[in-house]
């Protein structure tokens, strides 16, 4: 593949990206990310407790929305999701910075 896929409509290599179910999925749970970024800065008392417990939390939530995973794509799971491709989506370095 010469693109990485996000919602993808199957595992096999001709699967296609469905960015409207990613941007819906987004705006479904946007509010939810925001939460708990603040309760992070809210109700952390230690750098542990800030990074472990709540922003850990969030950052894979971010993975699972850009890539999209069964059983809420059931078509397959996007290039965000798996560790080993996971870097190839250049929405990674955006969460990552």
């Amino acid at each position: 593949m010469n693109h990485t896929l996000r919602w993808p409509t199957s595992n096999l290599s001709n699967a296609e990206s469905q960015p409207q179910a990613f941007s819906s999925y987004f705006e479904s749970h946007k509010r939810m990310f925001h939460d708990e970024v603040a309760n992070a800065f809210m109700k952390s008392t230690t750098m542990h407790d800030f990074s472990i417990n709540h922003i850990e939390v969030v950052h894979g939530y971010v993975h699972y929305t850009i890539g999209g995973a069964p059983p809420t794509n059931p078509g397959g799971i996007g290039h965000m999701w798996p560790v080993e491709y996971s870097a190839f989506e250049p929405m990674f370095m955006l969460l990552h910075a």
